[in-house]
């Protein structure tokens, strides 16, 4: 048995000893409601997203994205310029 064998669980073991210790340390019904309140505030946020999507579209997205390029590209040629 290798040292990473032994030292870091598999993800089977992982997920019952995170879940096995969150039970123990909250109880069944507080993870449950944890539970549920994540997926309902997902549902929600990606409901929102996409109602969001349809009425502006990705013309946002893409512009944001061809500036951030455009800073970074500026950013890395100073960036190099300075160093040499």
């Amino acid at each position: 048995m290798s040292l990473r064998e032994r030292t870091i669980p598999s993800d089977d073991e992982y997920v019952s000893l995170v879940c096995g210790a969150m039970l123990d340390h909250y109880g069944a019904l507080a993870t449950a409601l944890g539970f549920l309140a994540a997926a309902l505030a997902a549902w929600v946020a990606v409901k929102w997203m996409i109602a969001w999507l349809e009425r502006r579209g990705l013309a946002l997205f893409g512009w944001y994205r061809v500036g951030l390029a455009i800073g970074v590209a500026a950013w890395l040629i100073l960036a190099s310029r300075a160093g040499s």
